[in-house]
């Protein structure tokens, strides 16, 4: 008898134990290979994410209270326009994109 046809007959023999261990096996490796391309996907999706996300720089003008500041997501204070154009002409870092962000709560309708 050879050793293929010995192991046949044992998995014939113990047929419930033999799936069991087997669907164990299988279910381990697919989960092993899921996790594994889940976090490879995120790692690249981060990466992505960030490289398209920049430097967010928030300047807010000086003696504003912060507390106020995120409460109501305006600053009371304004900063004078030249202000942007000293900083875009400035030397000490690479500035791409300015934004200037105008907002004031109004009255609407009453």
């Amino acid at each position: 008898m050879s050793v293929f046809r010995l192991i046949l007959r044992e998995i014939q023999h113990r047929r419930l134990g033999f799936l069991l261990a087997l669907t164990a096996a299988t279910t381990v490796v697919m989960l092993s290979v899921a996790v594994m391309t889940m976090c490879a996907a995120s790692q690249r999706e981060t990466t992505r994410l960030m490289r398209e996300m920049g430097f967010n720089v928030l300047i807010l003008p000086s003696g504003t209270n912060l507390a106020d500041f995120w409460s109501r997501d305006y600053a009371a204070k304004d900063m004078p326009e030249e202000y942007v154009y000293r900083l875009a002409h400035s030397r000490i870092m690479t500035v791409r994109h300015l934004s200037a962000r105008l907002q004031r709560r109004i009255r609407w309708r009453g």
